[in-house]
């Protein structure tokens, strides 16, 4: 697995631990040798970082390492996962996919990441999952607060309501149902949920935007 030690190496990290035992003197030189170190999210969801509003799990490795997320939904029929992953070019991409269980996309991530470290052409079409690439992050999220309205932050010029960001699902859901919209959250800038049409919520990375 892409967390764990290669099990070949087993009959080493033992005979090692032995002469440690027999040899005091030498432990400070020895031990070093046997620490476990993590490569890569671990396929159990340990040493993910767990957030809320909403519910998601994150990896994110080293500079040049890919990043993963694993997003909790609710629908009607009870509660899904998804996973994003976050290659270092920047791209973002979502799989088609879904489960009822968080720990089938840890253990995809762990999958993934093992091929990626492997090195050559990371190529997800080639994986069994569908994957789609996310909308880009737009240079419009970087404003300052004094600045002007991204375009689709303004009232519509047909008297419609705006694009609106709220501080939960709940929020979203009813303004969306409220003036016959979308909801759904994004990921960029620190995440938030989003109510507003289909047009501009992909500028901005919602990747499944719901109707309330």
């Amino acid at each position: 697995m892409a967390y764990d030690y290669d099990r070949t190496d087993a009959p080493l990290r033992k005979a090692i631990i032995r002469l440690a035992h027999a040899k005091p003197e030498l432990r400070e030189h020895l031990l070093p040798l046997i620490k476990k170190v993590a490569r890569g999210p671990d396929p159990r969801g340990r040493a993910w970082t767990e957030k809320s509003n909403p519910h998601r799990w994150v990896w994110s490795g080293s500079s040049g390492d890919p990043a993963f997320t694993v997003t909790e939904h609710e629908a009607s029929f009870g509660t899904y996962y998804k996973l994003q992953l976050l290659l270092p070019d920047g791209s973002m991409y979502k799989a088609f996919g879904q489960n009822s269980d968080p720990s089938h996309w840890f253990q995809r991530a762990a999958n993934l990441y093992s091929k990626w470290g492997k090195g050559g052409a990371f190529d997800l079409s080639k994986e069994p999952d569908r994957w789609s690439k996310m909308a880009a992050r737009p240079p419009e999220w970087d404003r300052k607060p004094q600045m002007a309205p991204a375009p689709w932050e303004r009232v519509r010029s047909d008297g419609g309501p705006k694009m609106g960001k709220f501080t939960n699902e709940q929020a979203a859901r009813r303004h969306a149902r409220k003036h016959d919209l979308f909801y759904g959250f994004s990921p960029l800038g620190g995440g938030g949920w989003y109510a507003g049409n289909s047009t501009q919520l992909a500028k901005i990375g919602v990747s499944d935007p719901q109707k309330a």
